[in-house]
C-alpha cells in the first residue's frame, strides 16, 4: 500500500488556548535558495501562523513541532486561491469584451469581479477551515 503524500513544515508553538494550538513557521519562496536572491526582488521569506485543533496531547510554548498537511488538500487550496479566480477573471474578461467590444472595460470588469470572489472566500473562511485538516506532530 502506498503512503499518502503530505506537505510538512517545522514550526514553533506560539500559543495554546484550550484545544487550539497556534503554530508559527517561516515560509520561504521557491527561489529563496537561489544565489541571486540578494539582488532579486522576487525572493522573500514570510512568517505565517496556523491554528491547529488538537485534543488530548500536551504541548509546550516554544516547542518545535511538525505541521502535516495532505498534498491532496494542498491542491484544493491551490484551486480555491489561484486556479478558480483565474478562470473567473478570464471568463469575465471574455464575456465583457464579447458584449461591449471595449478592452479597457473588460479588463476593469475582470479585475473587479475578483473583489467579490475574494470577499466570499473571506466570509466563508470558517466553512473552508473545516475542509482543510492540519495535523500537529511532536518531533522525534
Amino acid at each position: 500500500m502506498r503512503a499518502r503524500a503530505s506537505i510538512e513544515h517545522l514550526g514553533r508553538v506560539e500559543s495554546i488556548c484550550d484545544n487550539l494550538i497556534r503554530v508559527g513557521f517561516v515560509s520561504h519562496s521557491s527561489c529563496s535558495s537561489c544565489h541571486a536572491k540578494g539582488v532579486c526582488a522576487v525572493s522573500d521569506v514570510d512568517s505565517k501562523y496556523i491554528e491547529v485543533e488538537d485534543i488530548g496531547r500536551r504541548w509546550d510554548l516554544g516547542e518545535t513541532v511538525k505541521i502535516v498537511f495532505a498534498q491532496k488538500e494542498g491542491f484544493k487550496a491551490l484551486w480555491y486561491g489561484y486556479v478558480l479566480p483565474l478562470l473567473v477573471l478570464l471568463a469575465a474578461m471574455i464575456i465583457t469584451f464579447a458584449l461591449t467590444g471595449k478592452d479597457g472595460l473588460s479588463g476593469l470588469v475582470a479585475i473587479g469581479i475578483l473583489i467579490p470572489y475574494y470577499l466570499c472566500l473571506y466570509f466563508f473562511r470558517d466553512k473552508l477551515k473545516n475542509k482543510f485538516t492540519f495535523i500537529i506532530k511532536k518531533i522525534d
